[in-house]
Formats: structure tokens, sequence, C-alpha cells
């Protein structure tokens, strides 16, 4: 983590063309599942002590600086450039739900001065990550069919996120997934069976406010 806290963004790309030198993309995969992995442990497990904010937040933007320049190779290599890679996508998208929907990052659950003091050092990032997540999903065209019904729950999930622009932003995506599967199969069942059941879910954990209703409902 200090070694990519330390990179700016020009190192990135010397980076990924020094792993493809090495051999195959093979040694450019291996690097991006391991960035992930650890990236996933540090999101969802608590590594710090509760009131370590500071170290929490600069970790946060670390991993989604690095994770903005991930999504360059994970396109070039793994999508148009070769056999798509739908584990290494896989592993990207929910690793950005992980990241979006941590606690740490709940504004709304700071006070006041603590919320706008990040706002004012940070921003939200929740947004920056919803937005490079859409990103992606356009990127993907047809093969975004690998990630039906599999990314429904994750993504739904982080339209509960109480942020306006980022919710407007992200619903459209399961539109997008109806579309698509209703174009491949003749119907869209798998993306409702699992978004009723992951709605159920959810909505028994009582998660989801009025706001979010209105705006699914729309």
């Amino acid at each position: 983590m200090s070694v990519f806290q330390m990179m700016r963004n020009s190192h990135f790309p010397w980076l990924w063309e020094a792993k493809i030198k090495e051999g195959t993309k093979s040694h450019l995969r291996s690097l991006l599942e391991s960035v992930f992995k650890l990236f996933d442990l540090l999101v969802r497990c608590p590594i710090f002590p509760p009131d370590w904010f500071v170290m929490k937040m600069v970790t946060n933007q670390t991993i989604l600086n690095v994770m903005t320049e991930i999504a360059k190779p994970l396109v070039s290599y793994f999508l148009k450039d070769g056999p798509f890679d739908n584990q290494l996508w896989s592993m990207y998208f929910n690793l950005a739900a992980g990241f979006l929907t941590q606690s740490s990052l709940q504004l709304e659950q700071f006070s006041l001065q603590k919320r706008q003091k990040s706002l004012e050092l940070y921003g939200d990032m929740r947004s920056r990550m919803g937005f490079q997540i859409l990103s992606l999903w356009h990127h993907l065209d047809h093969q975004r069919l690998h990630f039906i019904p599999g990314m429904v729950g994750p993504f739904l999930e982080i339209t509960l996120v109480p942020e306006a622009e980022l919710r407007k932003a992200t619903l459209p995506i399961f539109f997008d997934m109806m579309q698509i599967e209703q174009q491949e199969k003749g119907n869209f069942k798998q993306v409702e069976t699992e978004l009723i059941d992951k709605l159920d879910i959810l909505v028994s954990e009582n998660k989801g406010d009025d706001e979010y209703r209105q705006v699914f409902n729309t």
C-alpha cells in the first residue's frame, strides 16, 4: 500500500508493460489478482482500529486511485485485446461494490463536522467509484451477459447508498440487464428472480429509505 501511495499515474503504464514483457499476459493477470485480493481484505475486514479515521481514508484513497488505473489494462488486455477474462472482471466489480458500501465511507453516519472535513480532504469516494463501475459496465458491451444474474446483488447494494446522483446513475443498470437478457434469451427471468430475492432480503434487513423506493419505482 505504501508503494502504491508513492506511485504517480505515469508509473502505472510502465508497470503493466513490464509485466507483459516478463512473459505472457498471465504475469500481469497474477499481479492484478493479487492486488484485488489485498484490497478486498482491506475493504471487508477491520484491519485498523475504529478510531483510525485518517489511516482508513488514506488507504481508501489509495485503493480508489489504483483501481482507476487498473481499469485501463483490464479493458485493454482482458477485454479488447485477447480473450475476455470473466473471473478477473468479476473480482474487480465485487471489490468495487465492497469498497463503495463499506461502513467507513458512509458519510451520512458521521457527525456534521467530521463529514465536512472528510468531503473537504477526500471528496465522496463512493461517487467516484460508482461512476467508474458505470463506465466499465458500458465498456463490456455484449460481455455484460456474463454478469447476469451474479452481479445483481452487489449492484443492488450499491444503489442503497443514500447518495442521490449515485443512485440515479446506477439504478438504470438493472434495466440494462433486463434488456440484455431479453435480447439473448427472449425473457429476463434470471434478472427478475434475482432482483426480487435480493430486494426481499435487503428490505427484511430494513435497508432502503423512502427516497430510494421512490427513485427505484421511477
